[in-house]
């Protein structure tokens, strides 16, 4: 006889508590697909640690009704005694145990349902940016057609570039998830990259066809299945957890029949009980076999009234008073031009701001003509707001798309041969923003592109995009588009495309803390590049893999490679660069104990950073020298040099730089005694490592609170943010750090 789906459900949080103690059991674990799980890893917390913060709540709740229940569970699974044992000592038979510990563990797969399903609610995955309008009755249309068991299995969207098939695609995704009939959905974008702004003009790249095994190995990635080296079993994990559960499959950007027919073979393995939804810009019902059963969905424009709508939520969106305050006679001319397109609606409200309301409605009228296709007012829309810009800005602009550390002043400054003075760097980020939705904005410039480039052009252009997200925060996507660089460059792309896809990699796994992970690739990147990369970028590496080896606690291995790197920067003759390997040795001495002051090259390495402009590398010099007057028992001038630092990262917009400058700062508080002080500012800078996705970060933040709760004489409270510290610690490598927090609970504990 088969089991109950709630015995199942109930076998799988006993087993999660019965690892609750086993980190390497709880990493691969059921546990870590748990929504309320994914949200806690979505913060930054490692999945270990989430799983026990799911299971340390919930027992938490039922010990307020069930408190020798509880107390059962705790003494089997996390003192590891036998039920001989505590069946003795609790003075009833080993039945009677079973009964009540089993008793407790339904109540706590109960609690934790309710806790699941509330993470679904507050998922903001698939949330759309902006407002949706137009779309809710044939959202709820085809919301209603995934609940029905005889609906078709599969829903096929289809329009041109623009009309909002990903954000109905999303705005679907968002009801199903937060509703409780499917297990989740799982989201593959077979989007192509076809832009290549490095060469300073647009390329439409060779057409990339999806291969089965890339969807394949992409919607393991999102039931998150590893298996390496084994497709056969990983296709079968794939089957079995599409089969015995029900969920949403999205492929998203399906744009060719070539794509659609390497879909096919899975379709069968995937749908039933789970639905699969499709967006594509070809009609690809004909590409499917026959006698599949789908429901096609042919998307239009807006109507007029909703586009007038849409105009007026994009006015306020924009602060464009023009159109804020058009009349309907003035967003007919603008819907005449546009159509009822959401993107070009979009994108012509980012160019009424700014911009005298008369000359707006003249030039759009009268400049482009009627009758023009959708494609052609983008081309429009580029070009009006490329030569609205002044020709340093323009400098700028292109300067922004070479820089390979995706347009930090410093790259810009020196590629745009502007002066700095004459570098308005945050009113061409203002112009920039003001095209409206700029990145969607740079798809459809990719996808509508004319000239034919080649292979390595695709690959450096993946690997800039990989640049960007990591610029962005978006690691993950970072790593996406890193692995695609690379998967093209084994194909048999230059040595030197190879090296540089490794190394963006190894980076997008470092911006993550992956330790481990990170120090693989970029050591192969090294071994691939060494006999061919130009010396500037070798000694990228070589910075990457100190930096490695730094987080890693591993000092010596830290300053060899950055000697290495100083050694390839003197040879390429790069200032800034020098001046950053110059730092980062003197780090090494800060972190050994080897400093009794602050070294000239560190204060020589700010004034370069200072004299080229290069802010974030200002903010970081800043920060170390607080760092090392912090060391030295000089707290005025370390809370001065690190007040300067969050001036800066406040200046330049970054949440990392900053979190980092707050976690010493907090340090310093914890050291001087100040609680009060300490308690926010450790506080404010959690929240921000949390936001930007550093769970070492929080981990440094957690050990410093923790010696905040000591010294207020909490030594639980204490305890048990070291070993939540610890845990993420180990999971990341970062063995330096881990063996001291280990010291601090070894003197707890005595």
């Amino acid at each position: 006889m088969s089991r109950r789906p709630e015995d199942k459900w109930v076998n799988e949080v006993h087993s999660a508590i019965k690892y609750y103690q086993r980190a390497d059991e709880l990493k691969d674990h059921a546990a870590q697909r748990w929504p309320a799980v994914q949200e806690l890893v979505n913060q930054g917390i490692d999945v270990v640690t989430a799983i026990r913060r799911i299971l340390s709540e919930a027992c938490q709740k039922l010990e307020a009704t069930h408190a020798s229940e509880v107390q059962l569970l705790y003494k089997q699974y996390i003192e590891r005694r036998t039920p001989e044992a505590i069946a003795d000592e609790e003075g009833f038979d080993k039945t009677t145990f079973h009964r009540w510990r089993n008793q407790a563990l339904c109540e706590l797969a109960v609690l934790i349902t309710r806790a699941n399903h509330d993470a679904k609610r507050n998922s903001s995955r698939f949330v759309p940016r902006l407002p949706v309008l137009g779309f809710e009755p044939l959202i709820t249309d085809i919301v209603n057609r995934l609940y029905d068991d005889a609906a078709p299995p599969v829903i096929i969207i289809e329009g041109m570039g623009g009309l909002g098939k990903t954000t109905l695609a999303q705005s679907i995704a968002h009801r199903i998830e937060t509703g409780e009939e499917y297990a989740g959905v799982l989201w593959v974008s077979a989007k192509t990259v076809a832009f290549d702004q490095w060469a300073g003009q647009r390329r439409l790249l060779p057409q990339y066809h999806i291969e089965t095994r890339d969807l394949m190995h992409e919607l393991a990635r999102e039931l998150h299945i590893h298996i390496p080296n084994d497709y056969t079993m990983l296709v079968n994990e794939v089957r079995t957890h599409c089969k015995n559960k029900k969920y949403l499959i999205v492929i998203d950007n399906l744009e060719t029949i070539e794509n659609v027919m390497a879909l096919t073979p899975l379709i069968d393995m995937l749908v039933v009980p789970s639905r699969l939804l499709i967006t594509t810009r070809d009609r690809t019902s004909n590409a499917l076999p026959a006698e599949l059963p789908r429901y096609y969905v042919p998307l239009s424009e807006l109507a007029q009234d909703i586009s007038f709508q849409l105009l007026r939520h994009a006015a306020a969106y924009h602060h464009s008073a023009g159109l804020s305050d058009a009349n309907e006679n003035e967003l007919s001319q603008i819907y005449s031009v546009t159509g009822g397109n959401p993107l070009a609606l979009w994108l012509v409200a980012g160019q009424a701001r700014n911009v005298p309301w008369h000359v707006f409605i003249q030039n759009l009228t009268e400049q482009y003509f009627h009758g023009h296709k959708t494609y052609e007012l983008y081309e429009y829309v580029y070009r009006r707001s490329w030569e609205q810009l002044s020709p340093k800005a323009q400098h700028v602009l292109i300067a922004m798309h070479r820089c390979e550390a995706g347009g930090e002043y410093n790259l810009l400054h020196l590629l745009s041969k502007c002066q700095p003075q004459e570098l308005d760097f945050h009113g061409l980020v203002d112009r920039w923003s003001s095209w409206g939705l700029w990145a969607t904005a740079l798809d459809m410039a990719m996808s509508v592109s004319q000239i034919a480039g080649t292979i390595a052009d695709q690959i450096r252009l993946l690997n800039y995009r990989s640049q960007a997200a990591r610029e962005l925060g978006k690691y993950q996507e970072a790593l996406d588009y890193a692995t695609q660089a690379l998967r093209l460059a084994k194909r048999g792309a230059e040595p030197i495309l190879l090296a540089i896809s490794l190394n963006k990699i190894g980076l997008a796994r470092l911006a993550h803390d992956e330790l481990p992970a990170a120090q693989t690739y970029l050591e192969q990147a090294y071994t691939s590049g060494s006999d061919c990369l130009p010396p500037l970028e070798l000694g990228h590496i070589c910075m990457n893999l100190g930096l490695v080896a730094m987080r890693r606690g591993y000092l010596s291995d830290a300053d060899t490679f950055f000697r290495k790197a100083l050694d390839y920067y003197q040879t390429g003759d790069d200032a800034v660069c020098i001046a950053k390997a110059l730092c980062s040795l003197v780090d090494i001495k800060r972190r050994a104990g080897s400093l009794t002051s602050i070294p000239q090259e560190l204060l020589r390495a700010r004034e370069i950073f200072h004299q080229f402009g290069v802010r974030y590398e200002s903010g970081l010099a800043e920060n170390d020298i607080g760092c090392i007057y912090l060391a030295l028992g000089k707290f005025d001038q370390a809370r001065q040099t690190f007040e300067a630092a969050i001036e800066i990262s406040e200046h330049i917009g970054t949440i990392t730089l900053k979190a980092r400058v707050l976690s010493n700062l907090g340090e310093l508080y914890v050291t001087h005694s100040e609680w009060d002080a300490a308690a926010r500012t450790l506080e404010e800078a959690r929240r921000l490592a949390l936001l930007c996705e550093k769970p070492l970060l929080v981990a440094t933040i957690d050990v410093d609170r923790g010696r905040l709760l000591l010294a207020q004489g909490n030594r639980e409270g204490a305890q048990r943010l070291w070993q939540e510290a610890l845990t993420v610690q180990e999971m990341q490598g970062a063995d330096g750090a881990a063996q001291y927090t280990q010291q601090l609970l070894d003197t707890i504990s005595e």
